[in-house]
Protein backbone atom coordinates (compact mmCIF):
# COMPACT_ATOMS: atom_id res chain seq x y z
CA UNK A 1 0.00 0.00 0.00
CA UNK A 2 1.60 3.11 -0.84
CA UNK A 3 1.19 6.13 1.46
CA UNK A 4 1.49 9.64 1.41
CA UNK A 5 4.47 11.66 2.96
CA UNK A 6 1.66 12.72 5.80
CA UNK A 7 1.09 9.47 6.99
CA UNK A 8 4.19 7.98 6.80
CA UNK A 9 5.18 11.15 9.47
CA UNK A 10 2.10 10.81 11.08
CA UNK A 11 2.38 7.09 11.94
CA UNK A 12 6.11 7.85 12.86
CA UNK A 13 5.14 10.19 15.43
CA UNK A 14 1.91 9.01 16.56
CA UNK A 15 3.99 8.18 19.88
CA UNK A 16 5.40 11.70 20.70
CA UNK A 17 3.83 13.86 22.77
CA UNK A 18 4.05 17.37 21.86
CA UNK A 19 6.53 17.99 24.27
CA UNK A 20 8.89 16.00 22.98
CA UNK A 21 8.22 16.76 19.21
CA UNK A 22 8.97 20.32 20.40
CA UNK A 23 12.48 19.15 21.72
CA UNK A 24 13.10 17.33 18.39
CA UNK A 25 12.86 19.93 16.34
CA UNK A 26 14.40 22.50 19.03
CA UNK A 27 17.82 20.03 18.83
CA UNK A 28 17.65 19.91 14.53
CA UNK A 29 18.01 23.65 14.85
CA UNK A 30 20.66 23.60 17.14
CA UNK A 31 22.63 20.60 15.47
CA UNK A 32 22.66 22.53 12.03
CA UNK A 33 24.31 25.39 11.24
CA UNK A 34 23.64 28.30 8.82
CA UNK A 35 27.15 28.67 6.94
CA UNK A 36 28.42 32.54 6.46
CA UNK A 37 28.30 33.48 2.39
CA UNK A 38 29.54 36.99 0.79
CA UNK A 39 26.29 39.32 -0.71
CA UNK A 40 27.59 41.87 -2.51
CA UNK A 41 30.53 41.47 -0.90
CA UNK A 42 28.92 41.85 2.85
CA UNK A 43 29.42 38.87 4.99
CA UNK A 44 26.13 37.42 6.15
CA UNK A 45 24.56 33.97 7.53
CA UNK A 46 22.07 32.35 5.73
CA UNK A 47 18.78 32.10 8.07
CA UNK A 48 16.93 29.48 6.57
CA UNK A 49 17.58 26.85 9.05
CA UNK A 50 20.27 26.40 12.37
CA UNK A 51 22.52 28.70 14.31
CA UNK A 52 26.05 29.66 12.94
CA UNK A 53 29.03 27.99 14.44
CA UNK A 54 29.70 28.76 17.99
CA UNK A 55 32.98 29.60 17.88
CA UNK A 56 32.06 32.46 14.77
CA UNK A 57 29.62 34.05 17.44
CA UNK A 58 30.51 33.84 21.07
CA UNK A 59 34.17 35.08 21.80
CA UNK A 60 34.02 34.94 25.73
CA UNK A 61 33.06 38.48 26.49
CA UNK A 62 29.37 39.22 27.90
CA UNK A 63 28.40 41.65 24.90
CA UNK A 64 28.99 38.40 22.45
CA UNK A 65 27.79 35.79 24.71
CA UNK A 66 24.64 37.86 24.61
CA UNK A 67 24.39 38.70 21.17
CA UNK A 68 24.61 34.62 20.54
CA UNK A 69 22.05 33.39 23.36
CA UNK A 70 19.78 36.35 21.24
CA UNK A 71 20.27 34.44 18.44
CA UNK A 72 19.41 31.32 19.26
CA UNK A 73 16.20 32.36 20.65
CA UNK A 74 15.22 34.18 17.73
CA UNK A 75 16.07 31.48 15.41
CA UNK A 76 13.69 28.68 17.54
CA UNK A 77 10.93 30.91 17.69
CA UNK A 78 11.27 31.43 13.84
CA UNK A 79 11.76 28.11 13.21
CA UNK A 80 9.65 26.16 16.19
CA UNK A 81 5.61 27.84 15.40
CA UNK A 82 4.54 25.93 18.65
CA UNK A 83 6.88 27.73 20.64
CA UNK A 84 5.30 31.03 22.60
CA UNK A 85 8.64 31.86 23.53
CA UNK A 86 12.05 30.43 24.40
CA UNK A 87 14.88 31.78 27.45
CA UNK A 88 17.92 31.07 26.53
CA UNK A 89 20.02 30.50 29.97
CA UNK A 90 23.14 29.29 29.85
CA UNK A 91 25.34 28.68 27.13
CA UNK A 92 28.83 26.15 27.65
CA UNK A 93 31.39 25.10 25.72
CA UNK A 94 33.90 22.32 26.29
CA UNK A 95 36.06 22.79 23.42
CA UNK A 96 34.86 20.18 20.84
CA UNK A 97 30.99 20.16 21.84
CA UNK A 98 28.77 22.61 23.56
CA UNK A 99 25.41 22.96 25.22
CA UNK A 100 23.12 25.11 26.39
CA UNK A 101 20.01 25.18 29.18
CA UNK A 102 17.03 26.92 27.45
CA UNK A 103 13.46 27.00 29.09
CA UNK A 104 10.90 26.33 26.18
CA UNK A 105 7.17 28.12 26.44
CA UNK A 106 4.30 25.84 24.95
CA UNK A 107 1.58 27.63 25.74
CA UNK A 108 0.94 27.46 29.21
CA UNK A 109 3.22 24.84 29.80
CA UNK A 110 7.50 25.77 30.46
CA UNK A 111 9.79 23.02 29.65
CA UNK A 112 13.34 22.92 30.89
CA UNK A 113 15.99 21.42 28.84
CA UNK A 114 19.58 21.54 28.22
CA UNK A 115 20.67 20.62 24.09
CA UNK A 116 24.07 20.14 22.65
CA UNK A 117 25.54 21.23 19.79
Amino acid sequence: MNRTLLEKLDSRCHRQTLQQSVCQQVQRILATRSYRRAVDGVGSFVVAFGIPELLDQFKGDDDAQRRYRQRIREQILALEPRLTDVDVKAIHSDGSRAHCQLILHLGQEQVSEHFYF
